[in-house]
């Protein structure tokens, strides 16, 4: 089994993070806020609360990873998701730890231990997944696992929508799955005509790669079939995209494909297709060819394109929508450092206004105002319509 050392940790790049020498200014990632209260970790394992109106530190915890997902937070208990492997759920008030729950703990190879994304509270439960291939439910007060589901290769989920009972989650075996909650069972896995279904591989000469499952079981060295992009569940539909750039539609209730978008001329990079996120608004579905640098509008009833634009950065999005603006997270010359929101109104197609040295991929989103960490230690809250900055806390934890 392959496990990721702590030497691999410090170094370790995900999602455009980045580590920083102990002397650096603490950098924090993608927020969580309350009426009263800022969390966040930050990019060398430490997690901490901060006041919302005057930025003072609460408390503090350090890790051995990176937190750089939003932690879920409930009125009794505070869960951080740990990239080392492990979910740890936090006494609010003392930062005492009640539970630690570490995944990886599975027969089958894999690649690294590492927990995507925040957890999707439903009930009592904690839903999450692992780029172990497994998706997890805990009980949220206890930790203690009540199921687990493994599929047919890692996720890399960020989100896992959860609608009627039934989660809707994708993995790297260019397959979407969708899961009963109650069960910790697969109802189905996607029925597709596209070719980017088969077997990664890896060989000294190409790395990874990907040899198609059809008859001519042709190799593809760099466009690999990853379902990664949390998918649209829409009322008798789910939509979802691989990182080859195709967009499928299934049958919400049977996984079998309704239509299948491929953009022309796609490009032979790695992640051609959406890594992240996609997005409905008004019967269109939005995405991006991240690596290409499209983006695209396809009708979500027939699959037909309807709108299309030349990025001038790789782009990765749409993220949530609010009020007709969705967030897309760009990044100029492929280098995080410089990364940007930019807020993009989805009736008229224009970006709105823009935010750069951006640190993690998710705003907290909260009445009609964004709220992000940059890269500078401070974290800012903008108008959505607007962009104008209306709250800003720099104060870093002493």
């Amino acid at each position: 089994m392959k496990t990721l050392t702590a030497a691999v940790l410090s170094t370790f790049a995900v999602l455009g993070c980045h580590t920083f020498a102990a002397e650096e200014a603490i950098v924090y990632t993608s927020p969580f806020m309350t009426e009263a209260r800022v969390y966040a970790g930050d990019l060398n394992g430490g997690f901490h609360v901060l006041d919302r109106a005057t930025g003072e530190k609460i408390w503090s915890r350090q890790f051995e990873g990176p937190s750089i997902f939003p932690p879920t937070v409930t009125d009794d208990i505070i869960v951080v998701p740990v990239l080392s492997g492990r979910m740890v759920g936090l006494d609010p008030e003392t930062s005492e730890e009640i539970w630690s729950f570490a995944v990886g703990k599975v027969e089958h190879d894999i690649r690294d231990p590492l927990v995507n994304a925040d957890g999707e509270v439903v009930g009592d439960g904690l839903l999450f997944s692992s780029e172990d291939f497994n998706v997890y439910m805990l009980d949220i007060a206890t930790g203690e696992e009540r199921w687990r589901v493994t599929l047919g290769e890692e996720t890399q989920a960020r989100d896992i929508p959860v609608v009627d009972g039934v989660a809707y989650i994708g993995a790297w075996d260019g397959y979407l799955y969708a899961i009963d909650i109650e069960k910790g069972e697969i109802i189905w896995r996607s029925d597709t005509e596209n070719d980017h279904i088969g077997e990664i591989r890896f060989t000294p000469e190409q790395g990874n790669h990907f040899v198609s499952a059809k008859e001519n079981g042709e190799t593809r060295s760099k466009q690999l079939p990853f379902v990664s992009a949390a998918p649209v569940v829409m009322d008798d539909r789910v939509i979802f995209a691989d990182s080859a750039g195709n967009l499928l539609a299934v049958a919400k209730e049977t996984g079998k494909q309704l239509w299948w978008f491929r953009p022309d001329n796609v490009a032979n990079v790695r992640f051609a297709g959406p890594r992240y996120f996609i997005a409905e608004y008004k019967g269109v579905a939005y995405y991006s060819t991240v690596e290409d640098k499209r983006l695209f509008g396809v009708d979500a009833e027939t699959g037909k394109e309807v709108w299309r634009n030349a990025a001038d950065v790789t782009t990765y999005g749409p993220l949530q929508l609010v009020d007709g603006i969705g967030m897309w997270v760009c990044v100029p010359e492929n280098d995080w450092s410089k990364a940007e929101v930019r807020a993009f109104d989805m009736n008229t197609r224009e970006t709105l206004w823009t935010v750069s040295g951006v640190s993690g991929l998710r705003p907290h989103l909260e009445g009609n105002a964004a709220y992000f960490s940059l890269s500078d230690g401070s974290m800012r809250g903008y108008d959505l319509r607007t962009g104008k900055e209306i709250w800003k806390l720099s104060n870093g934890p002493n």
